[in-house]
């Protein structure tokens, strides 16, 4: 009982220490922050409240309005503003804190005067508007002994030193507070793009979730490439400011722009937004500006080597898009020559010309090369001369069919694709959709996995013994004969050079024995093209199961 009470005592005098412990942590941090609130030059501004700044100086006149969430320079020209350039200003203003603080008595005793302080006649003057207030923030002369700025605060008769962060902002020039980004559609998603120039005219427009070209031709589009240079319009960044004066257009080759690239987008009533191209203005720096815009800026000169990409680097290299997991059932027909293949128990099974088991590996290979076919030549995207590119209606065809919706239904198609001649002067293999109208060239390597017999596809083990029921093997290499012959008890006796590794190899590898490939099948075979008219070995197994004798040659 003693040991309890005891115990108890420990458990209370430890919670009592904690929330002390607790009481005096959360005690010293709201010290703190009335402190820091106390230090506050502005106590109660919040930076969202601001609707208006202005900044001004004897070499500035600048002005900036809030509207909604964006923030535009009125003074010295009507321009966007950067947003983040305002919001740095106005945390400067929100959280600015009093180092030292001289009251009008302690000037009158000094007899130090505002003008000693470079406040009489401030250098720089910041004006921030509410709805319901107007504060001043005068800036004076640096402390150089504090590392501090001399300030009025709100034409009081007392001066305050504060940190240098406000007035280096306040001296920043006029580029500094405007927004670089040349083109800005908000959140509104681009629906399409045109590029033109002197010589040509590509449109892209978005279908869903992916791109075609639409302009010269109706194909495909690498959705990778059109996003890429969409988003670098959207991230374009003005690298320095030429001009804003329309005589000026002229001068940078805006009046003919060597090209126009427009971004249309997906909000009814929405005209989008166009960037014409110039000249070169600079290192590595071309002339450009928003149309509509009176700004011309400088942008990078790699991003103006992107709009002189040619069309095919814009197009879809991938010929199909089809993920071998959907596949349920494939065929390869050629002329009156079908082999079909399809799911069945997690593998493949042949139903045609024949059921058979099919090699899983195999059409793994097959399927994974296939659907992942990369287009290497854009050959023709009118076919006129379909026998020219083995294109015609001898041509071996491939269709691809998921799973049907619905059972009893039909299987949708997931692709159909014409497979032609080689190329004469390219290691390629001419291939077309029958979905479209252009002819390719693929990888004549990656061609050749498919299947162009069922053995091809066949399962690939043409043999199988139970290891554990080999009575027998006799081996005949040359002129040389050996025989091994395993009793009951599974003690092998051997004439001649086959030790015990060299028959457990042997039954290791007949157990599951499987070609590399199948050459032919229920057919005569051409004993000497093959070498079986003077074979190099000859192996016979033989097992036992039960009374029955199975022999393997």
């Amino acid at each position: 009982m003693k040991q309890g009470k005891i115990t108890l005592f420990l458990l209370i005098s430890c919670l009592l220490i904690a929330g002390v412990g607790f009481f005096l942590k959360q005690h010293a941090r709201t010290v703190k922050e009335i402190a820091e609130k106390k230090a506050r030059v502005f106590d109660g501004l919040s930076s969202d409240q601001v609707k208006r700044i202005e900044i001004s100086g004897t070499d500035r006149q600048f002005e900036f309005i809030r509207e909604g969430d964006q923030w535009l320079i009125q003074k010295p020209l009507r321009l966007r503003a950067d947003r983040g350039e305002i919001d740095n200003l106005l945390y400067a203003v929100e959280y600015l804190e009093r180092k030292r603080n001289i009251s009008p008595e302690e000037l009158s005793e000094s007899k130090v005067t505002l003008a000693d302080y470079g406040l009489e006649k401030p250098r720089l003057i910041l004006k921030i508007f509410t709805d319901q207030k107007q504060h001043q923030v005068d800036i004076g002369h640096e402390n150089r002994q504090s590392d501090g700025i001399y300030v009025r605060i709100d034409n009081v008769n007392s001066v305050s030193l504060v940190g240098k962060t406000l007035a280096e902002k306040l001296e920043q020039p006029l580029d500094r507070w405007r927004n670089r980004s040349v083109l800005d559609l908000g959140d509104a998603k681009v629906a399409r793009v045109e590029i033109k120039t002197p010589k040509r005219a590509i449109e892209f427009a978005r279908q869903n979730d992916t791109w075609r070209v639409v302009q010269p031709l109706n194909v495909r589009a690498s959705s990778h490439a059109v996003e890429s240079l969409v988003s670098g319009l959207m991230d374009l960044q003005a690298e320095k400011f030429l001009s804003e004066e329309s005589a000026d257009l002229k001068k940078y080759r805006l009046d003919e722009p060597r090209c126009e690239i427009a971004l249309k987008t997906d909000k009814d009533g929405d005209a989008g937004q166009t960037l014409l191209v110039g000249a070169p203005a600079g290192d590595q720096q071309w002339s450009a500006m928003r149309k509509g815009s009176s700004s011309i800026v400088a942008i990078p000169a790699k991003f103006v080597a992107m709009l002189d990409a040619d069309l095919k680097d814009f197009r879809d290299s991938q010929l199909l898009h089809v993920e071998k997991r959907d596949v349920e059932t494939a065929e390869v027909r050629q002329a009156d020559r079908l082999i079909r293949i399809e799911k069945a128990n997690g593998g493949w099974k042949l139903t045609d010309p024949k059921p058979a088991t099919a090699d899983r590996e195999l059409v793994d290979q097959f399927f994974s090369r296939f659907t992942g076919l990369k287009i290497q030549e854009f050959t023709t995207d009118v076919l006129t001369e379909a026998e020219k590119y083995g294109l015609g209606d001898n041509a071996a065809v491939v269709r691809l069919f998921g799973k049907p919706v619905e059972k009893g239904k039909e299987a949708p198609l997931l692709a159909s694709v014409r497979i032609g001649n080689r190329s004469p002067k390219k290691p390629l293999l001419y291939v077309k959709r029958d979905d479209e109208s252009s002819v390719y060239g693929v990888n004549e390597e990656d061609a050749r996995f498919i299947p162009s017999s069922v053995l091809d596809l066949r399962d690939r083990v043409f043999l199988t013994i139970a290891r554990d029921a080999v009575r027998e093997i006799r081996l005949k290499a040359g002129r040389m004969e050996t025989t091994a012959t395993r009793s009951d008890k599974g003690d092998w006796v051997s004439e001649g050079p086959l030790n015990r590794a060299a028959l457990d190899k042997i039954l290791s590898d007949l157990s599951h024995l499987m070609a590399i490939r199948l050459l032919l099948e229920n057919e005569e075979v051409p004993n000497a093209k093959f070498g079986f008219t003077r074979p190099m070995g000859e192996l016979t197994v033989t097992e036992k199961n039960g009374d029955e004798k199975i022999v393997h040659e």
